[in-house]
């Protein structure tokens, strides 16, 4: 017969939580009770596994399930097998955002024309380097202005004075990467002018 460590944590997870995020290195933790961590062997398939010693890194790939496998020989000589998949999904929109804010903006004429165009996932558990490389700017009347960068160029400065208190700058069309992978969809950042 074996002798089996009284367990000393239960294993609980959240079913439907089970998810991993295109294009960025999901963490991973792997542990068998009663076996130590340089005694498991850890595989993935649908996607790139990388690490050791129960820390691992998964990047998925381009499908829509990964499995972590785990195996490990027990000191009686028995080999035990173990899997857990996973959904991937991409990385949520993202949203257009102007001084740390989202949605409808309030602000002066003068504080957009300084401000920088961002972008940012609120409540994403995920610290990503977001960065926003074009947008455009459309003020009432005008024609639609297409910058590169985050700032306000000349030509978007120039149709930005023409606004007025109350109107509504909408920006965007926004085009950014997150850890130098680009979002599908950036929501738009409207600003209402303040003066």
């Amino acid at each position: 017969y074996s002798v089996i460590p009284e367990p000393s944590n239960a294993v609980v997870s959240a079913d439907k939580m089970n998810v991993v995020y295109r294009g960025l290195d999901n963490p991973i933790s792997v542990s068998l009770p009663g076996v130590s961590d340089n005694n498991l062997k850890v595989s993935a398939s649908g996607g790139s596994l990388s690490g050791s010693r129960g820390k691992y890194i998964l990047r998925p790939g381009g499908g829509n399930t990964a499995t972590i496998n785990v195996s490990a020989k027990l000191s009686s000589g028995k080999t035990v097998n173990s899997k857990a998949s996973f959904r991937i999904k991409d990385i949520p929109a993202a949203m257009g955002s102007v001084r740390g804010q989202y949605g409808t903006v309030r602000m002066p004429k003068s504080g957009l024309a300084r401000s920088p165009i961002t972008a940012g996932l609120p409540d994403f558990e995920f610290d990503l380097n977001i960065k926003v490389q074009s947008f455009k700017i459309k003020v009432p009347g005008q024609l639609t202005i297409i910058v590169n960068g985050t700032t306000l160029n000349a030509a978007a400065k120039k149709v930005l004075s023409k606004a007025k208190r109350g109107d509504q700058i909408n920006i965007f069309d926004i085009k950014a990467t997150g850890n130098g992978v680009p979002f599908k969809k950036v929501l738009p950042v409207i600003v209402e002018i303040s003066n």
